[in-house]
């Protein structure tokens, strides 16, 4: 892997893409996170606004050099597939909630600028920053979250508005809920203000940005990140190997036609329940802190190709659960 410490500018500008994978948690900041990145940014531009009010109207054009800079930790991606020409894609594997985050505080920047009739700060935000100025479809969006299996969960919809028509956005999504936060933030700013806001976040905002090789295993340099984080479920632990053991190419597809489907059968918080259940079914007792660990295990024993097929016999034996589920709690 490849570690560099950089800008959020170098991360964003240019033809690229980042695609939150399937076995990432959707949008989860809130409040108290959005409040701490601005208490930090705007901590940036404090010194430059006071020594502009002390320059007269020519200099004080001129002036843009912000001295301070606030780390945000790091970001992991890793190459992903993608044609030889055109948008260069990654697998965005830590970091997300950072990267989406600031990409919403830019989309409230870019509309505030709209607001005070700045186009000039508002175009180069969006075409720059916010999107692939001259790719069509998917391609034109710097960052792809995970798609949900219903609208709640549809991040990957929700940064499409975004970008696309924010007005629509839903306010009670915590995409929306986000971009309306750092909007009434920006309520006062005008746009001197705002461009220097804009410099802060792209050009002060570091991270360390770390780029795995095509031989890293993405998912173990997950795994070991999240280790001590917030504990993931047995079902979320299996539904991340399940991904990670698949081509990133054929996710979309599986997800929608596979994973969505077995896991709205089966009923989310049942899922845990029911992978248990099928390991046991030959016999063998499994623990309920186990289930991830058994699983991998036998898949492993087999060889990582295995899982596709593991997935499949999974997906059979649902519908079965599903009956026999059905049958039982007819009976009472």
């Amino acid at each position: 892997m490849k570690a560099n410490e950089t800008k959020l500018v170098r991360i964003i500008e240019g033809t690229n893409q980042y695609l939150v994978p399937h076995f990432q948690r959707p949008y989860t900041w809130q409040r108290k996170n959005w409040d701490a990145l601005w208490t930090d940014i705007e901590a940036l531009i404090a010194p430059q606004e006071e020594e502009n009010a002390e320059l007269a109207p020519p200099e004080k054009e001129k002036a843009s050099v912000i001295p301070r800079e606030h780390f945000m930790g790091a970001i992991v991606t890793a190459p992903a597939h993608s044609v030889p020409e055109g948008v260069t894609k990654y697998l965005l594997i830590d970091g997300q909630q950072r990267l989406t985050t600031l990409l919403i505080l830019l989309a409230a920047i870019r509309d505030r600028a709209r607001q005070v009739e700045d186009q000039k700060l508002a175009s180069r935000v969006h075409e720059l920053y916010l999107t692939n100025r001259y790719q069509d479809g998917q391609d034109q969006y710097k960052l792809l979250p995970t798609q949900g299996d219903e609208p709640k969960h549809n991040d990957r919809a929700a940064f499409k508005m975004l970008i696309d028509a924010p007005e629509g956005l839903h306010p009670t999504s915590a995409l929306g809920a986000a971009y309306q936060h750092f909007l009434r933030s920006l309520r006062t700013y005008e746009a001197d203000r705002l461009g220097l806001l804009a410099n802060a976040v792209l050009g002060h905002v570091c991270l360390v940005s770390i780029v795995l090789e095509r031989d890293d295993n993405p998912y173990a340099i997950f795994e070991s990140l999240n280790a001590k984080g917030q504990p993931l479920s047995q079902a979320d632990l299996v539904r991340n190997f399940f991904f990670m053991s698949i081509d990133s190419a054929r996710h979309d597809d599986i997800h929608a036609k596979k994973w969505t489907p077995m896991e709205r059968a089966i009923g989310r918080e049942n899922m845990e329940a029911f992978i248990r259940h099928f390991l046991i079914r030959r016999g063998t007792l499994v623990k309920e802190s186990e289930v991830y660990f058994t699983l991998k295990k036998e898949v492993e024993g087999r060889g990582r190709d295995h899982a596709e097929r593991m997935l499949d016999e999974l997906v059979r034996t649902s519908s079965h659960y599903v009956k026999f589920r059905s049958f039982r709690e007819s009976c009472g």
